[in-house]
């Protein structure tokens, strides 16, 4: 069994190297590892010490590539959601209730790499370097075509 992230030899802090399958058949371990642990806790107070808690968990991987991406989004299967801000998409698929929710996320490289960036036209907003300058400048109201990214059971 693997008690650290080095012995796992796992990378979650944007290594080069995509994570191969050995790496997630370890990353299984260490969440059932986490799981058993948890349910441990559960089984070991007696006395109702641990309130009623909203408890959530997340598993996120970073891509580095567009083909990278989609790849582990169709792997990752089940019903899962689209999203995005700024820059930033990724798919998201959660197991669970609102009270246990755990979720695995995958972000793309950025949205440009997996979405087609269509400007549909312009808005006046006030000009703000460090505070609003009372200048108003044009600013582009985009809509992004990602595709069926997410197959059948897109949500």
């Amino acid at each position: 069994m693997f008690n650290d992230v080095e012995e796992a030899n796992l990378h979650p802090f944007g290594d080069e190297e995509s994570p191969g399958p050995d790496q997630l058949r370890h990353l299984a371990v260490s969440l059932r590892e986490c799981a058993d642990a948890v349910e441990g806790m559960a089984d070991k107070d007696e006395d109702g010490l641990i309130p009623d808690l909203v408890i959530t968990s997340s598993v996120v991987f970073y891509t580095h590539s567009a083909e990278e991406f989609r790849a582990l989004v169709r792997l990752l299967g089940g019903r899962r959601d689209k999203g995005g801000y700024e820059d930033a998409f990724f798919v998201t698929r959660r197991f669970g209730s609102a009270e246990d929710l755990v979720t695995v996320t995958i972000h793309a490289p950025s949205r440009e790499s997996v979405c087609e960036k269509r400007v549909v036209g312009t808005k006046k907003v006030e000009e703000q370097i460090f505070v609003k300058t009372g200048h108003m400048i044009d600013e582009e109201v985009v809509e992004w075509d990602c595709g069926n990214l997410l197959g059948e059971e897109a949500a």
